[in-house]
């Protein structure tokens, strides 16, 4: 009985303290997310094209969305003495090189069996480059499957000539409403580019990386380069900018169509991959951003933390409140308790009304509500549930850094 009681008062303790932890980082997203509310009104004055980018496509056996991806590249209303198609034929065993030159690409074949991934593939790429004559102010990523607004990387050479030397680009999906998952996926990228993105860009800090759809100016890959490590490159990137005080950009009217696993287990195995490499970043770079912030004390280096550790503070939360309606229910069943679980499962019910209320007002605003759209919002939890054992496995298979 005593050691019962030990632990609910540990589990209490720890509950508490997690609880103020856990609701004082979703007030300050909440409070980030104010600011995306209303969307400001973009210079649209024309601007001339100044800069010259290396758009790159890394491919592993992508042959049946290549030659769209390409057609969509070149279908842009940049100034074509302005940019070129690059694609990287990254260990592919298909035809994916001969499509790509057929469409106008310059392709580049990388075979590596032990450096491996796109994060290699680029930098192997970069070297390529900038040991050339072909003289570019910056490169745009692509992944193979992408298709881009016409007016995409005009909108990114915006921002560019803002002063801007990384700008990320508004990631939207192809195909949204396939299954539950694609739709969870489409619905979170959604609320994320209007409640993420945009307000850091107002508040003048940096937005994220999303993996694809970026820019990088070549002096920014000349002074910090391109060493990455772990599975995630995007995110390790972004880690290395916000160190050196770079400044990331955002740009809401460049859009790329992405497109995303159908089924469960496809999704599954991508997240999982996206948490290895995230907490890998969390052992390689969690010092110095730590150390960044007691330094500098700026809301951008505690932006850097939050969004480092907000894998951890999701699953601690999550297991916390899952062991103390366990423990409620089984230790202390009494008309008190009783109380409790019911005003609970009404705060719960509210909360969960309010936050899809909320959501599908911003989603309106984004021109992204229809019919599918509510039952999209009823299955989103059950899809954020999933990422709770994602993040533990992705923690425990991650690579281990010293």
């Amino acid at each position: 009985m005593e050691l019962i009681k030990y632990l609910g008062f540990s589990v209490n303790t720890l509950f508490t303290i997690t609880t103020a932890i856990v609701l004082t980082i979703v007030a300050y997203f909440f409070t980030i997310s104010v600011f995306g509310w209303k969307k400001r009104k973009e210079n649209c004055e024309h601007t001339t094209p100044t800069n010259k980018y290396a758009v790159i496509i890394a491919a592993h056996n992508e042959e049946t969305v290549i030659r769209n991806t390409i057609c969509s590249v070149k279908a842009m209303n940049y100034s074509k003495e302005n940019f070129e198609v690059y694609v990287i034929a990254d260990n592919c065993t298909d035809n994916t090189a001969q499509i790509a030159r057929e469409c106008g690409a310059l392709v580049y074949e990388r075979f590596d069996a032990v450096k491996k991934g796109k994060g290699h593939a680029l930098k192997w790429m970069f070297n390529i480059l900038f040991s050339s004559d072909n003289m570019f102010d910056a490169v745009c990523i692509l992944d193979a499957d992408n298709l881009v607004s016409e007016d995409f990387l005009l909108q990114i050479d915006r921002k560019m000539q803002q002063g801007y030397k990384v700008v990320q680009g508004y990631r939207d999906m192809k195909n949204p409403w396939d299954s539950w998952i694609t739709s969870s996926y489409s619905i979170t990228y959604w609320l994320a580019n209007r409640l993420c993105q945009l307000p850091r860009q107002y508040l003048g800090m940096n937005c994220t990386l999303t993996g694809s759809g970026y820019a990088v100016s070549t002096d920014i890959l000349t002074q910090i380069g391109w060493d990455i490590e772990t599975l995630t490159e995007d995110v390790e990137f972004y880690f290395q900018l916000c160190l050196n005080d770079i400044k990331i950009g955002w740009a809401h009217e460049a859009v790329i169509f992405d497109e995303q696993p159908i089924t469960l287990a496809q999704s599954w195995k991508q997240r999982t991959r996206w948490m290895q490499g995230h907490f890998s970043c969390c052992f390689l770079y969690g010092r110095q951003i730590f150390s960044k912030l007691l330094e500098d004390k700026t809301l951008q280096s505690f932006d850097t933390l939050i969004m480092l550790l907000y894998p951890f503070l999701y699953v601690v939360g999550s297991l916390l409140l899952g062991l103390q309606g366990i423990k409620t229910i089984l230790v202390q069943i009494d008309d008190v308790n009783l109380r409790t679980i019911l005003i609970f499962t009404a705060v719960s019910l509210c909360s969960f009304i309010l936050q899809n209320v909320y959501s599908f007002s911003v989603l309106v605003n984004e021109k992204k509500a229809n019919r599918n759209i509510i039952m999209g919002l009823i299955v989103l939890p059950i899809f954020n549930f999933t990422w709770i054992p994602i993040m533990v496995q992705g923690y425990l298979s991650r690579n281990i850094y010293i």
